[in-house]
């Protein structure tokens, strides 16, 4: 496998740790296996990087003329889509997702890489705003990246960055309606999948839905004054109940576990139907959303590209026992949601689902014996047991062990305090040695298994009660388990 090339410069360093984890999320919809995207990726990275530094070489004649080109990040998914091509037409379509090598040989992939006239209007717009705009379009639709983030990358004013979003917006679509001519505008479709659907082709809607969780996951919440695109607002309504009842949405929840629990039938059904419904409401298809703006979009069909991203995991069930005290310790908290980002006092996500929760379906419970105390009172039937309480933390942290491959790994970190931070540092263990690659949201130090993160400048400031991520790809030898406990600035985490 070769390796990534090596940063010629500042610029070109931060442009890998900002578009690798790009790179991988659509290799992966590409790839049969998450080892073959790791591989893939790599391989489309060297091949993007080696064609963005040709351009950039690139001399245009005449004065005031620009090279008509597209932003780096879409240009290197375009490099997995060439690298992909590339090993079907050698004889390795099978290392591809299934339907991909077909989808290649179709007319709509060879109006993606034919001729420019015959381009997709989404991909001749895109390339036609060029420089800046064409970047901050990318990364605020397609990316979905919090504005202040977008102006950062790009050395936008963060107070105007907004302003010039809508300007490029209005821009982008009077090119893109230009190009598409007499065409009809496809319906239900926003700017966002207009873009992804016209640049990718393959997978494109799939790559929107990953990169929207992906930003959601490391800003802990979806957009501010945004509800969750394809769902009802009866949600909206519900997160916001959770979010601003503080103890009494903490009460009510606990009270619907409790109820939840003493009703369920032996076996889990009612455990599973649960998290049936919330892996359904996760990947519900939220693509005939429309644009802010109101626009119809166009130019989005995926071309055969898997459907619906992967499903988010719920964490396990708590098992509620009796206690003593008749009055359970609450501590106000976020809205909980399934992801890298654990409840208090549960271990921290790593990509593999341990306790209740991984029960074998299809193993019957077995049922109580004469001797067996009832269900729910084993600890009051030997006697009163007195738990210790679990020790106050003011943040907690999630390891996420996103892909994982021979000899590889990716791993993402979600950080979520109570209290406001001005500059943080996470530190932890890796328990086998493990070491760190490529970062993108974080400078990472690392002095044998121990590790040092450190806040990226745009990233110091953190409001309480708000999530802060950061990712990372690394190497394993022998094992690959996950970290069990993390510190912040210097104090430990749940």
């Amino acid at each position: 496998m070769p390796d990534l090339p090596t940063p010629q410069d500042d610029t070109e360093a931060a442009l890998f740790s900002e578009s690798w984890d790009a790179v991988l999320s659509y290799a992966a919809l590409c790839a049969s296996g998450s080892a073959t995207a790791h591989r893939l990726a790599t391989e489309a990275f060297t091949l993007g990087m080696r064609e963005l530094r040709a351009a950039g070489r690139t001399h245009v004649r005449g004065a005031g003329r620009r090279p008509a080109r597209l932003p780096a990040i879409p240009a290197l998914l375009t490099a997995v889509r060439t690298t992909a091509a590339d090993w079907s037409a050698a004889g390795r379509g099978r290392l591809l997702a299934p339907g991909l090598p077909q989808w290649l040989s179709s007319p709509e992939a060879s109006r993606l890489t034919g001729s420019p006239r015959a381009h997709p209007p989404a991909l001749r717009a895109l390339r036609d705003l060029g420089g800046t705009d064409a970047a901050l379009l990318w990364l605020a639709e397609v990316e979905a990246l919090p504005l202040p983030t977008a102006a950062h990358r790009l050395g936008l004013d963060p107070a105007t960055v907004r302003t010039e979003l809508d300007r490029v917006r209005t821009l982008f679509r009077e090119r893109w309606r230009r190009a598409l001519g007499d065409a009809p505008e496809p319906e239900a479709a926003g700017l966002a999948a207009v873009l992804a659907g016209g640049v990718l082709g393959w997978g494109g809607l799939d790559y929107l839905e990953r990169r929207r969780r992906t930003a959601e996951a490391r800003a802990g919440t979806g957009r501010a004054g945004e509800p969750p695109r394809g769902e009802p607002e009866e949600r909206t309504g519900l997160s916001r109940l959770l979010r601003g009842g503080g103890m009494f949405a903490t009460a009510l929840l606990l009270s619907a576990l409790a109820l939840g629990a003493s009703l369920m039938a032996p076996g889990g059904s009612g455990a599973d139907s649960f998290t049936a419904r919330d892996d359904t409401a996760a990947t519900r298809d939220d693509t005939a959303a429309p644009d802010d703006t109101g626009a119809s979009g166009g130019g989005a069909t995926q071309g055969g590209g898997r459907t619906g991203a992967r499903p988010t995991t719920a964490g396990p069930t708590p098992t509620l026992t009796p206690t003593p005290s008749p009055t359970p310790a609450l501590t106000p908290g976020r809205e909980p949601t399934p992801g890298p980002v654990p409840p208090s006092g549960t271990p921290a996500a790593s990509g593999r689902t341990t306790g209740a929760g991984s029960r074998d379906p299809g193993r019957p419970t077995p049922g109580p014996t004469p001797d067996s105390p009832p269900r729910g009172l084993s600890s009051l039937a030997h006697g009163p047991v007195s738990l210790p309480a679990a020790p106050p933390s003011s943040c907690r942290i999630g390891y996420d062990l996103v892909s994982q491959w021979s000899g590889g790994f990716q791993a993402t970190v979600t950080v979520t305090t109570e209290q406001a931070l001005d500059g943080w540092r996470v530190e932890w263990t890796f328990p086998d040695g493990q070491r760190i690659g490529r970062v993108w949201d974080a400078t990472v130090r690392q002095n044998g298994s121990w590790v040092t993160a450190t806040a990226a400048d745009y990233d110091r400031v953190v409001p309480a009660r708000t999530a802060v991520a950061f990712g990372f790809t690394g190497t394993w030898t022998d094992a690959d388990r996950a970290p069990d406990a993390f510190t912040l600035n210097g104090r430990r985490c749940a």
